[in-house]
């Protein structure tokens, strides 16, 4: 049940939602460069995206703990309890797409980050998405109060 609604988030979902993002990157005409961007860019196009991902996110977490919406949406991310990495994209498709896409990919858009500081923002919002979601508890992160149990 789980590995199937995390495949079809991560297939069906996640490929034409992000191929949309990419796509609209380029026809708003941004930087493709191949040039590795400086230092100074690369850390401000990464403060720029994880600014946006924690505004973009928090505001659309709570919108889908709102009753009329968590029923029908966010109630499927909280049916697993156990802690475990792959429940991070565990969760209805609306979902996914409004508090787990969008918001991760929204910096990069608005601050027309350089491609390699996206990639490096994903990279990092991904594992940071499984770490809290998995119940361990890394050095300088938050206590792992694994946010699904009652």
């Amino acid at each position: 049940m789980v590995a199937a609604q995390v495949l079809f988030n991560q297939t069906v979902i996640s490929i034409p939602v992000i191929y949309f993002c990419y796509m609209l990157r380029n026809c708003l005409g941004y930087d493709r460069e191949m040039r590795l961007p400086k230092p100074h860019i690369f850390v401000l196009d990464i403060v720029a995206q994880v600014l946006s991902e924690e505004v973009f996110f928090y505001y659309s977490h709570r919108v889908l703990h709102h009753p009329r919406l968590y029923k029908h949406f966010h109630k499927k991310h909280h049916e697993w309890i156990m802690p475990i990495g792959v429940s991070a994209i565990y969760c209805h498709p609306v979902e996914h797409v409004f508090a787990n896409i969008l918001p991760t990919f929204m910096g990069s858009v608005l601050a027309r980050t350089h491609v390699t500081s996206l990639w490096a923002w994903l990279t990092f919002a991904t594992a940071y998405g499984v770490i809290v979601h998995s119940g361990y508890h890394l050095p300088l992160t938050p206590t792992p109060e694994f946010h699904h149990l009652k």
